[in-house]
């Protein structure tokens, strides 16, 4: 299929066949906040299953992409494994789409991960759409690969990257392509870049955190000025939110970490929640509720959106904790202060 339409976006979501359904609530939920803006499509290794989940994706409107379509999808096998066992190498796969896409006829692509949840519409797309941007993530502050590791175990065959320039950190969860300007930033192309910088980094400084996101982040920071921040209402952290934050602020809800919104909760994490991550259980519930029109909900999860009075009883509950837990700082607080 060939678009030939610059002004088209593509939406994707890509991984492994675990992350169907999810995928599926975040495309349907990006079309109901921003109607007939993107063609969306999930994107994994087609001989993993793909019957149920075409009826499904058929009735949504979504597009099947089959990673073994993908031109670059090779280099992913060749890897090494990745060092965060939580993830499967098919994770890379978010960074070969979009020149993939590009070569459809795909001007711009949207990447979500399968944990994200639109909410709104996007106010400021139009604006990174039209501007010089060529890559846009949500940002951190610059750091290099020998700050986070002790410089006496890093190796000592960089080639790719200088390990001691600190660049700017990103956040992979959400993130705009402009398809064919990002295949420029060498000779090999994008994904070919990122997956040489994550081998290299993996060779020579193994112990480094989150290696694909620095990997994508010395190889954003190659387009300069054209690195263009991604406005942190499009990947709002779930885990930050609080009673001061505007809701308006929040387009995506990301739920990175664990437990996400569609597993159980467990008792030990309903102390976080008082304590710090003071609205993810109504957070949480956003996503269940959204999730809950989506055919399919039935057989991915059973946990579900809790009732007015459960969250009424809930809310009771965690701010009699939070008063208990005040108190007990307050007085530990005094106890110190005698001395």
């Amino acid at each position: 299929m060939n678009v030939n339409d610059d002004k088209r976006i593509a939406a994707y979501v890509a991984g492994d066949n675990r992350i169907f359904f999810p995928a599926l609530v975040a495309l349907k939920e990006l079309e109901n906040h921003n109607p007939e803006r993107f063609d969306k499509f999930i994107v994994f290794d087609g001989s993993l299953a793909i019957g149920y989940e075409a009826d499904l994706m058929e009735k949504a409107g979504i597009k099947f992409l089959d990673a073994r379509d993908v031109s670059s999808y090779d280099l992913i096998a060749k890897s090494s494994a990745m060092i965060d066992r939580d993830w499967p190498l098919e994770v890379m796969l978010n960074w070969a789409v979009p020149e993939y896409l590009g070569s459809m006829g795909y001007g711009h692509s949207l990447k979500l991960d399968y944990d994200a949840l639109p909410v709104q519409t996007f106010s400021e797309l139009d604006r990174l759409i039209n501007s010089r941007m060529k890559v846009s993530f949500r940002t951190a502050a610059a750091r290099s690969v020998a700050v986070v590791n002790d410089r006496a175990s890093l190796g000592t065959g960089w080639d790719r990257i200088d390990p001691e320039r600190p660049v700017r950190q990103l956040n992979a969860g959400v993130a705009l392509f402009d398809n064919r300007a990002i295949a420029e930033v060498s000779e090999e192309g994008f994904f070919a870049e990122v997956m040489a910088i994550y081998d290299e980094i993996m060779t020579q400084a193994p112990a480094t955190k989150t290696i694909e996101q620095v990997a994508l982040a010395y190889v954003c920071d190659r387009f300069g000025s054209d690195f263009v921040d991604l406005p942190h209402a499009m990947n709002s952290f779930a885990r930050e939110w609080n009673a001061r934050l505007e809701v308006s602020a929040m387009e995506v809800i990301h739920f990175l970490g664990k437990p996400k919104p569609w597993q159980p909760l467990e008792p030990r994490l309903l102390y976080r929640y008082v304590t710090r991550m003071k609205l993810m259980p109504y957070l949480r519930d956003i996503w269940l509720s959204a999730a809950s029109r989506v055919e399919g909900f039935e057989d991915f999860t059973n946990q579900r959106a809790s009732t007015p009075l459960e969250r009424l009883q809930l809310a009771i509950w965690m701010e009699t904790e939070r008063s208990q837990h005040r108190k007990k700082v307050q007085e530990r607080i005094s106890k110190h202060l005698e001395f």
